[in-house]
């Protein structure tokens, strides 16, 4: 049965194909008994993955932490409030947030200082409150506002900073709000989320060039904000702004 020319008989090529056939349907049934459960547990995994990424989604959609709103506001950009906060003030003194590790904790903690040292405090604030609650009380952080920024850079600063004195109020602690401002144009939002009547932080670090530019947003302050008590960090322009 070998040969170009052989032929081979009809009843065993039906025979071949008979049994070809029986084997390919075989492999098919078992195949598909093999693939099915997998198909379907595949399935399962992924609607309960897509479950689960829905609620993941709604649960971040509503995180107070990414919403931000969990504050009463102030103001046409919906500044957070800083509540006005009793404190004693005899014997200020302060201790900047990078130099907690060194104790002293009868000061009050400032940050006046690069943003990115105290960056995470707007980020990730929760795990650095119980630190903060063993001094006297904190100054809000002090987001820079440089002129450079667009003005919408500059109400998220203001936005950043009363966001974190609220929130630190919510966990107990004192909190005095820190002010600072930039150009004329931007004095219908730096003073929003204040209480009237509030003790105050301001500086004058790095401002020593810039006295005009200081003074006009001093002056706007006194007239908005009427604070009880104002604390300069650095040394004032005027008399009156309590060193």
């Amino acid at each position: 049965l070998s040969g170009e020319n052989t032929k081979i008989p009809s009843r065993i090529r039906e025979r071949k194909l008979h049994l070809a056939d029986k084997k390919c349907k075989k492999a098919v049934r078992y195949t598909f008994r093999r693939t099915l459960p997998q198909i379907v547990y595949r399935m399962w995994i992924t609607t309960k993955d897509l479950e689960v990424s829905i609620l993941k989604s709604v649960d971040f959609r509503n995180d107070p932490m990414f919403l931000r709103n969990q504050f009463a506001r102030d103001g046409t950009f919906e500044m957070p409030v800083i509540k006005k906060t009793k404190l004693s003030l005899d014997n200020i003194e302060f201790i900047g947030y990078d130099k907690l590790n060194e104790g002293q904790t009868e000061k009050i903690v400032h940050f006046f200082l690069d943003d990115y040292k105290f960056e995470v405090l707007w980020k990730d604030p929760e795990p650095r409150i119980e630190k903060l609650k063993e001094y006297r009380a904190v100054l809000s952080p002090q987001f820079s506002m440089y002129t450079e920024m667009p003005v919408a850079v500059q109400i998220y600063q203001v936005f950043k900073s009363r966001w974190s004195g609220a929130y630190f109020q919510s966990k107990g602690l004192k909190v005095i709000p820190s002010l600072v401002w930039g150009e004329a144009d931007t004095f219908w939002f730096s003073f929003d989320g204040i209480d009237p009547g509030s003790v105050v932080a301001v500086s004058t670090v790095g401002m020593r060039t810039e006295k005009q530019l200081f003074m006009a947003g001093y002056k706007e302050m006194l007239r908005r904000i009427k604070p009880q008590v104002i604390i300069c960090y650095g040394e004032p322009f005027e008399q009156g702004v309590r060193k």
